[in-house]
């Protein structure tokens, strides 16, 4: 995928004409391959032409990346599931016994007029974590945890969880294998 950004970036077409070349492929493949489109579009439109020498901090990388590609995949307004950056509690929160951080980007459901439960959650972190394997212990425990917590919750099979450092993210599924045991997945990706 982002090696389409960087063609595209490098080629003498404006964006908003390269983007409007991408969305009109809706019709021309599966679903699936669309979302990435969409999701390669949606990053397309927020990356900057040239790179910035400073390393980008966790709130910009949300913004600027981390959410443009994952809306593009897990947004589904027509079956209530939306991607949402949480500066604030999430339902899986409010329930003891949980970490008191939040996790820095939840996939949500909802339900008429209400969020409903999580069913994914995301951890953030900057490029110069990547090497410090207890923080990054630490972040996936986290996104465990809300995962088991929604699933106890909200009686819910699974639970995306995915680990954002940098340009790189991993994928897990947290599946509910039988009462009181979880397994924890890592799904092949290879994204930024």
């Amino acid at each position: 995928m982002i090696c389409a950004v960087e063609k595209s970036l490098q080629q003498k077409v404006s964006r908003s004409k390269d983007i409007c070349k991408r969305l009109s492929l809706e019709d021309d493949v599966s679903q699936s391959k669309f979302r990435i489109i969409k999701a390669a579009t949606n990053v397309l439109s927020k990356v900057l032409r040239n790179i910035i020498s400073e390393e980008i901090k966790e709130q910009e990388l949300s913004i600027r990346l981390v959410n443009p590609f994952l809306s593009g995949l897990v947004n589904d307004p027509d079956k209530d599931v939306l991607l949402r950056l949480t500066g604030l509690i999430t339902v899986e929160r409010k329930h003891r016994g949980i970490t008191k951080k939040r996790p820095d980007i939840t996939t949500t459901t909802l339900n008429i007029f209400n969020f409903g439960p999580s069913i994914g959650f995301d951890e953030v972190k900057q490029e110069s974590k990547a090497n410090n394997n207890h923080a990054l212990s630490k972040y996936l425990i986290r996104v465990a945890l809300f995962a088991k917590s929604s699933t106890n919750n909200n009686n819910i099979k699974g639970i995306l969880t995915y680990n954002i450092v940098g340009r790189s993210a991993i994928f897990y599924i947290n599946i509910v294998l039988h009462d009181g045991l979880r397994s924890l997945f890592l799904l092949p990706s290879k994204i930024f």
